[in-house]
């Protein structure tokens, strides 16, 4: 999905800025509810090809990773309560396959990713402290995922990554937060082990936060959105070097982005260049990073502080430039949820493409190949769901 320079500057009136552009077409798009006869931007429910319920109960949904090899396809459906894993196979998008949860005693969830080693390993991260390992081991996953190991954290919202290299050595990149004035956040780097989590080196800071982050894709920078002073309206993008991963990540740069709205549960993604990154800041609207020079991060402000657009989350489309975000218009009490899409190929920029209405609470979203999954609520009984396009 690649646009031309010529069709890209014409998604945008020179008379005004993308930001603009974006605010006036999300309005029109959660009006565009109240008539019937209105078209959607882009695809309709006939791309939908399935809905699949998750649980009975109202389970809040927080992440979906997908696990591929040659046996089956897999999405696994991380929800709040419990630390609830919930596998499912989608090797048919269809009719998809809701496998045993997995529900170890454990806080709130906060955030998960998948990696392929030793069959598959699944990492969640949890709100009140601890990061778990999981053996998420292909074909054997429709039943539960035992957990291998807990690592002890503090304290968790948004954060959690990983980075291969190029000798097959896999890393954990976690964000801590802190939970007091004395308290301590940022960067804690770990080795993936067949066990476990093995600790290589932290960055920390007192009265520090550390929230959504991306690695570079050599591996070498991080940037993390933080906050300092123990005040979340401080807020900040930090830049650390990962040091070869052989000891405690290094602090290259700081860059102030005061927030308006208090909100830990920012999201951050690279373009397949990594030389621009997406930010969904929720209340405080969307950023273009511009990391051509990687320690040296310009934000762009692309739709700033708003009491009407909420921006959720962010991906991107697999080895592309095209950012998928999502969130929702608020009209009164009324929320109406949204998934757009954005060119990200220059750095600094995101220029609107097309947008359109799921028709569900959105919470998060992966996409492989030409299918989006996308883990959510129905907006009847809010109940947790994972639909796929």
């Amino acid at each position: 999905m690649q646009l031309t320079s010529t069709n890209r500057l014409a998604l945008v009136s020179s008379k005004e800025t993308a930001g603009l552009f974006l605010h006036k077409t999300l309005l029109a798009i959660a009006f565009a509810i109240a008539s019937p006869s209105a078209p959607l931007l882009a695809a309709t429910a006939g791309a939908q090809l399935s809905i699949t319920p998750l649980s009975s109960a109202q389970n809040a949904p927080r992440s979906v990773v997908l696990v591929q090899n040659p046996i089956g396809f897999y999405a696994i459906c991380s929800l709040t309560n419990q630390s609830t894993q919930i596998p499912v196979n989608v090797t048919n998008p269809v009719t998809p396959t809701v496998g045993v949860a997995a529900t170890f005693s454990q806080d709130q969830y906060c955030d998960a990713i998948w990696t392929p080693n030793w069959g598959g390993r699944l990492i969640t991260a949890h709100r009140f402290g601890n990061v778990r390992t999981w053996d998420a081991t292909v074909p054997f996953m429709p039943g539960p995922l035992p957990g291998i190991s807990l690592t002890n954290t503090n304290y968790s919202h948004e954060g959690l990554d990983s980075y291969t290299d190029s000798l097959g050595m896999t890393y954990v990149l976690y964000s801590e937060q802190h939970t007091s004035p004395n308290g301590l956040g940022g960067l804690i780097l770990y080795q993936l082990t067949p066990t476990g989590l093995t600790y290589v080196g932290q960055n920390l800071i007192g009265g520090s936060a550390g929230s959504a982050l991306e690695v570079s894709n050599s591996g070498s920078h991080v940037w993390q959105w933080s906050d300092r002073n123990n005040n979340q309206f401080d807020g900040v993008l930090r830049v650390y070097g990962t040091n070869g991963y052989s000891g405690n990540p290094l602090l290259l740069n700081t860059v102030p982005y005061p927030y308006t709205y208090a909100y830990v549960d920012k999201d951050l993604r690279k373009n397949a260049s990594s030389n621009n990154l997406a930010g969904a800041m929720g209340w405080d609207g969307m950023v273009a990073v511009d990391v051509s020079s990687p320690t040296n991060p310009v934000v762009n402000t692309i739709l700033g502080p708003s009491q009407t657009l909420f921006i959720d989350g962010v991906t991107f489309m697999p080895a592309s430039n095209i950012a998928v975000f999502w969130g929702f218009v608020r009209i009164g009490n009324v929320d109406t949820h949204f998934i757009y899409f954005f060119d990200a190929t220059i750095p600094g920029t995101l220029l609107p493409i097309v947008g359109f209405l799921p028709g569900f609470k959105v919470d998060d979203i992966k996409v492989l190949g030409s299918r989006f999954y996308c883990l959510g609520r129905d907006q009847t009984a809010n109940l947790p769901i994972l639909v796929i396009y």
